[in-house]
């Protein structure tokens, strides 16, 4: 269970805090920041975002298929934890709306 569960869930959320993305993000040049300001998401979201991958993919991955059509391209993991995943080569500036 260690092993299988809550390591994986510790790496990932390390790397979230540290360089507010996983290896892959980085790869695509991608952040994961707070939905409301544009700033790095707090140890709580990031939490919050790691465990609603969960609640994302148990109606068959809808929450997880919901980054194709949402506007804002977030996943219910990031409505339910306020972030939203960013390019980080971008050069408009983005919208953030109270």
């Amino acid at each position: 269970m260690v092993l299988n569960y809550i390591l994986p869930a510790i790496v990932v959320i390390i790397f979230w805090v540290y360089k507010s993305a996983t290896p892959g993000k980085m790869a695509l040049k991608l952040t994961i920041v707070d939905a409301k300001t544009g700033k790095n998401a707090s140890t709580g979201q990031l939490i919050g975002r790691y465990l609603g991958y969960y609640v994302s993919i148990i109606p068959l991955c809808l929450g997880i298929i919901w980054v194709g059509i949402d506007k804002r391209k977030q996943g219910w993991h990031d409505k339910l934890a306020g972030t939203v995943v960013l390019k980080s080569n971008k050069t408009e500036a983005v919208k953030f709306t109270p």
